[in-house]
């Protein structure tokens, strides 16, 4: 699979955060790459696939290259997977608001953000994908 940036790339990118030093330090680099690429393409885009053999799920419709919003998304969101961020653990977090022990109480969180949800842990990475996200839920039903 062909990520959205290559390391150096992300690299580049990332010199533009605070985060750069703590991607010098990550070691698994292609790997938190790879998962924020996976991260990105189960997302529901609108419009189509430029090639519908292309791996990703950029560029689209007319476009030719992936769009800068989409390429710095995806390097914030393999920075947070380099920092220990899990979509499987903040979303499993995100349930319990807070415990106690004596009395034994445990409340839990009504709802659980977008972001959380989709599976992106960057909360900046999902700010910069949302105008490419497909909004429409509506349902068309037809009798024949």
């Amino acid at each position: 699979m062909s990520n959205y940036n290559t390391i150096e790339e992300i690299k580049t990118i990332l010199d533009e955060t605070i985060y750069a030093g703590d991607w010098d330090l990550f070691v698994a680099k292609e790997a938190a790459s790879t998962m924020a690429t996976k991260a990105i393409n189960q997302l529901k885009f609108s419009g189509t696939k430029t090639e519908s053999t292309q791996e990703n799920e950029f560029p689209r419709d007319d476009d030719a290259l992936v769009p800068d919003a989409v390429r710095r998304a995806h390097a914030l969101e393999a920075s947070a997977i380099s920092r220990g961020a899990d979509p499987e653990m903040d979303y499993q977090a995100r349930e319990v608001k807070s415990t106690a022990f004596s009395g034994m109480r445990t409340t839990f969180s009504r709802g659980k953000e977008d972001h959380v949800i989709a599976g992106i842990t960057s909360i900046t990475a999902w700010r910069l994908l949302l105008p490419y996200l497909n909004h429409d839920s509506s349902l068309t039903l037809s009798r024949v």
